[in-house]
């Protein structure tokens, strides 16, 4: 029987909502033309042959339902394990009144039924907007030989408003603290995810909810530090986390360097996705394209540089797209310039508009509209 099970949130406890996600989880936007968010995790997990995942929701997951479905496409769909979508509401033990979660322990308490069932002995919680391909099994290994109580999987790189950084020595964390700002500088920053044994979970909800605790990372990791040992494995390819939109610009270019990509969509560890089988893409007679990700079903007849492009996106005769990202189904019009945009799904720019953003500020439109 395999050890270990996972639980996957599907948003942000702590990170503010972005235009990306403000009618979907952040598990759900869609990334690199044809993946979600969701699946790098999910696809790490299921190669290091996890095979019962459930993923707690929070909010508009209607998307995310869809996309996940059974699990199919991760062969997840099995009678006994498999994957499930949990609900985002619990329910005090006073009353019958329900509330939405505040955060990871509430939400951790509302399933706790599903965790008490659980035949695993270990459960690995994870965010859902990890851009990374984790080596799990090399974790498991770590997290059981150094007899650690929780595994905390960071990575080498400037942090983001909500993040945690490590202060280690040797492999063991002794103090934990939360990142206020974004901080340019390099340090041990926490990915979210942390392995704990199904006995000391429980037992971590049970307190929480003795004390009407919600926040996971305040009160299950940096108040332990020191009661519990908590050891620090370093994940050293490449990992990025989408908390905001400029993360999402920003992860998303990165994935446009080779060696970047090489990390994160590795021939031994595939990242599986919904299947949706569309035609190759057309380039017509003006087509030029230079340094991007062009997805299936798309028509080119324009320009584009350094941009990623989704399915069935059609790229209008004299168009020029340059450093921008254009989800699915969406239309560039004839003679536009697009230059640092992010066009959600479902847009049409209608001939001869020019939209333009900066790199620290990508301009974001909101899907199904028409410009």
């Amino acid at each position: 029987m395999n050890l270990f099970a996972g639980i996957i949130f599907s948003d942000s406890y702590i990170a503010e909502t972005n235009l990306l996600a403000k009618n979907r989880t952040l598990a759900s936007i869609p990334f690199c033309g044809r993946f979600r968010t969701v699946d790098f995790i999910l696809s790490s997990l299921v190669n290091a042959g996890v095979d019962n995942v459930a993923v707690v929701t929070k909010r508009n997951y209607a998307s995310l339902e869809d996309h996940l479905g059974g699990g199919r496409y991760w062969d997840l769909d099995h009678r006994s394990s498999g994957l499930r979508i949990l609900s985002p509401f619990y329910r005090t033990e006073n009353n019958n009144e329900v509330f939405l979660a505040r955060g990871k322990l509430d939400a951790l308490r509302s399933v706790s039924p599903y965790i008490k069932g659980l035949k695993e002995e270990y459960i690995v919680l994870t965010n859902s907007n990890i851009i990374a391909s984790i080596d799990f099994e090399r974790v498991f290994d770590f997290h059981i030989q150094s007899g650690a109580d929780i595994t905390a999987v960071y990575s080498r790189r400037s942090g983001s408003a909500g993040d945690l950084e490590l202060q280690l020595e040797g492999e063991r964390v002794h103090e934990m603290t939360y990142i206020v700002e974004e901080d340019k500088r390099v340090a041990n920053t926490a990915l979210g995810i942390y392995i704990m044994s199904r006995r000391l979970l429980l037992d971590i909800i049970r307190r929480a909810d003795e004390h009407d605790h919600y926040s996971f990372e305040k009160y299950a990791l940096i108040k332990n530090t020191s009661s519990l040992k908590i050891a620090g494995f370093e994940h050293s390819d490449f990992a990025g986390v989408v908390n905001t939109v400029k993360d999402y610009y920003d992860i998303s270019m990165k994935m446009l360097d080779c060696d970047v990509r090489a990390q994160v969509f590795r021939h031994d560890s595939p990242v599986m996705t919904r299947v949706m089988d569309t035609v190759p893409v057309l380039y017509k007679y003006n087509a030029s394209v230079e340094n991007s990700l062009i997805a299936d079903g798309c028509r080119i007849d324009g320009t584009v540089k350094n941009s990623v492009i989704f399915r069935n996106v059609t790229i209008e005769t004299g168009a020029v797209v340059e450093n921008s990202i254009i989800m699915q189904n969406s239309v560039v019009g004839r003679g536009c310039g697009l230059n640092y945009v992010i066009l959600d799904k479902n847009i049409h720019v209608s001939e001869n508009k020019y939209l333009c953003g900066a790199p620290e500020y990508p301009y974001v439109f909101v899907k199904n509209t028409r410009i």
